[in-house]
């Protein structure tokens, strides 16, 4: 499994289209912007933490998400303001999974005492999951 294409999901984990027939140039532009820097940040991340054996290693997802919490500020900064209602929440849900991560110190097996708690936290955030993917499989064409 490709880490790029798991914090893809995370990203939309994890939006009406700002960039509908109808909309301004300056909504326009905005969904541009906002979809390079997407674009940008999973090129870096696919770089990065592309894994020959298909195995993820906690260096691995601890790069991958330091790389989703810097890119924190430039996405929410880009994003159409349309689209800002579901980002905060799945931003909120990924910076607990980094703080749940570095206390199982990035082994997702050392996770399971969390787990409960991240599943209902993830059922939560769904629905804002579901828009943020739309919009970057259907505006941005990330297809995550």
């Amino acid at each position: 499994m490709k880490l790029g294409s798991l914090l893809l999901v995370v990203l939309a984990l994890a939006g009406a289209s700002a960039a509908a027939a109808g909309a301004s140039p300056t909504a326009r532009m905005g969904s541009r912007t906002f979809c390079s820097t997407a674009r940008s940040v999973a090129r870096s991340i696919v770089n990065s933490t592309t894994l020959p054996s298909g195995r993820v290693t906690p260096a691995a997802l601890r790069t991958a998400y330091t790389k989703v919490a810097a890119a924190e500020p430039a996405l929410l900064a880009t994003a159409p303001a349309s689209l800002k209602p579901d980002l905060r929440p799945v931003f909120g849900f990924i910076n607990v999974l980094i703080v749940d991560f570095k206390h199982a110190d990035w082994k997702v097996s050392n996770l399971t005492p969390q787990l409960p708690a991240l599943a209902a936290q993830a059922q939560r955030v769904n629905p804002h999951i579901r828009v943020v993917r739309a919009y970057l499989d259907n505006t941005c064409k990330l297809d995550v």
